[in-house]
C-alpha cells in the first residue's frame, strides 16, 4: 500500500522537512495520523460522502492556524477515498466479466460492447468529469492555496459519492442470482 501520509507531505513541502518549521510539521503529521477515510467505507453507502466531509473538517480544525497544511487534510482524504474506489472498482471490473460470460453463455449479450466495456468508459467519463467540476469551483471562488483545498474537497466528496453509486448500482444481488 502507498504511504499517502508521507508522499502527500512530500508533495506539500517538497520533502517531509523543507520549508516548515518542525513544530508545523510535526502538528501536519498528527492530524494526518488522526485521519481515517478508509473507515467511511465500512457503513452504510449512503453516508460515505457525510463521513469524508468530516474527516477532513476534523484534520482542518486541528490545522486551523496553518492553511498551508489544511491542504493536505483534503489532499490525503481524497487519496485514500480515490484508493478505495479504485479497490472497489477492480472489484466491480471481475464482477462484470462473470456477467458477460453468463451472457455469451446465455445469448443475453445484444450489444456491441460487454458491461465492463461500459463501466471502463463510464469510469473515464466520470474522471473528466469529476476533474472540471472540481477545478471550476475553486477557480474562480478561491485564490492561492485555497483552490487545493477547494479542490480535493469537491474531489474527495464526489468520489466518495461515485463509491456510493456503484454499491447501490452494482454491488447487489443480482435479478438473475449468482453466476
Amino acid at each position: 500500500m502507498v504511504n499517502f501520509k508521507a508522499a502527500v507531505l512530500v508533495s506539500l513541502f517538497g520533502s517531509v522537512g523543507t520549508g516548515v518549521s518542525a513544530m508545523t510539521e510535526a502538528q501536519a503529521k498528527t492530524a494526518l495520523d488522526r485521519v481515517d477515510a478508509f473507515s467511511c467505507f465500512n457503513g452504510p453507502s449512503d453516508e460515505y460522502a457525510e463521513c469524508v466531509n468530516e474527516r477532513i473538517d476534523q484534520c482542518e480544525v486541528e490545522l486551523s492556524e496553518y492553511i498551508f497544511h489544511q491542504r493536505a487534510c483534503s489532499n490525503f482524504v481524497f487519496e485514500q477515498t480515490d484508493e478505495v474506489l479504485n479497490q472497489r472498482y477492480q472489484y466491480f471490473i471481475e464482477d462484470m466479466k462473470r456477467h458477460d460470460a453468463y451472457r455469451a453463455a446465455s445469448n443475453f449479450a445484444r450489444e456491441d460492447k460487454t458491461l465492463e466495456d461500459f463501466l471502463r468508459e463510464g469510469q473515464r467519463a466520470w474522471i473528466v468529469v469529476r476533474d472540471t467540476t472540481c477545478h471550476l469551483g475553486p477557480t474562480y471562488d478561491l485564490i492561492s492555496s485555497g483552490y487545493y483545498i477547494g479542490f480535493y474537497e469537491c474531489a474527495a466528496e464526489m468520489t466518495a459519492r461515485r463509491l456510493q453509486m456503484l454499491v447501490d448500482q452494482i454491488d447487489r444481488p443480482s435479478v438473475y442470482g449468482e453466476f
